[in-house]
């Protein structure tokens, strides 16, 4: 074999190691910005989940003192709490969730976009517009003034 022959097939093992380097290098880039995208979305639903988890809470205590619930829309709804303590609920097109009572609003930010309200008379059911998400028919949040009135449906 002549000199030259040996460089040549030197230099076409440096290009298949280079090729080969470029291959790993943008499996390794890839690989780290979806586990970085992972990190940070993990990160903003459990900050999502924390809040939305806040504010059906405080609607659950609205819903079981309620004396009567009127869904205006599905995407807001008047609980009157008697005594002249009216409490409205509004989700807006940004997904912000609102209460207002006589203290004033209490905000949840960006939390509740796909979320609507349906009232049955007994019960509050909040659901997920998103019918892929809303597998268990929603979440069924009774009143207990309602329920111990006689013929309430349970």
């Amino acid at each position: 074999m002549t000199l030259g022959r040996r460089h040549g097939i030197a230099l076409i093992l440096m290009l298949v190691v280079l090729a080969l380097l470029g291959v790993f290098a943008v499996v390794a880039t890839r690989l780290v910005r979806t586990t970085l995208r992972l990190y940070y979305d993990a990160g903003r639903i459990t900050d999502e989940a924390r809040v939305l988890d806040a504010a059906v809470e405080r609607l659950r205590r609205d819903v079981w003192s309620a004396g009567q619930v009127t869904a205006a829309t599905p995407k807001s709804l008047s609980i009157d709490l008697g005594a002249a303590r009216p409490i409205a609920w509004e989700v807006d097109k940004d997904g912000n969730v609102t209460r207002t009572d006589a203290d004033g609003p209490q905000r949840w930010p960006a939390v509740g976009g796909r979320l609507g309200f349906e009232w049955d008379g007994a019960a509050l059911t909040v659901r997920s517009a998103d019918a892929g998400a809303d597998r268990v028919g929603g979440l069924r949040l009774p009143s207990q003034l309602r329920l111990a009135e006689p013929g309430a449906v349970r």
